[in-house]
């Protein structure tokens, strides 16, 4: 399978899409008359670009599962020289987690007047605060990291 993918699966991928922008473009230009025919209101509420639209959700959603599960099959394979990424992402889930714990559901002020808005609850605002401190902290290690480096190669 894999020998078949990687001589074969840009191509496929490739003329999937183009397959697929092809029977979208037939679609739209079919109904692109009676389209520009209906009013702002009536032209938001047609399904005539459900088809590209859906289209696009599906094989992002299908090169996402088979992203991961490849990736889960060659650390399996290659247990050795993943492990590596296997620290990294325990550090990142490690991350995620001490930012959930400290972060705050009651919030104050205008993040508390938009969560009051949307109707946020307890706990995603606690996932989004955690995911927010963890893209702070990596992006503060990045930043540091960086720096670091600079000075280590100006040194070296």
């Amino acid at each position: 399978m894999y020998n078949f993918l990687s001589k074969n699966g840009q191509l496929i991928a490739f003329g999937l899409g183009a397959l697929l922008t092809v029977v979208f473009l037939a679609i739209v230009f079919s109904g692109a008359e009676d389209f520009s025919l209906l009013s702002k209101k009536e032209q938001m509420q047609t399904g005539i670009f459900n088809f590209g639209l859906q289209s696009a959700i599906a094989l992002t959603a299908i090169c996402a599962v088979a992203a991961l599960i490849f990736g889960l099959i060659y650390m399996v394979l290659h247990f050795k020289s993943s492990l590596r990424a296997i620290i990294g992402i325990a550090v990142i889930v490690i991350i995620f987690i001490i930012g959930y714990s400290v972060a705050d559901p009651n919030s104050t002020g205008s993040l508390a007047q938009t969560i009051l808005e949307f109707g946020v609850q307890d706990g995603a605002s606690k996932f989004i605060s955690g995911a927010m401190i963890t893209t702070g902290v990596l992006g503060a290690i990045a930043i540091a990291g960086l720096i670091l480096f600079e000075i280590y190669n100006l040194v070296k």
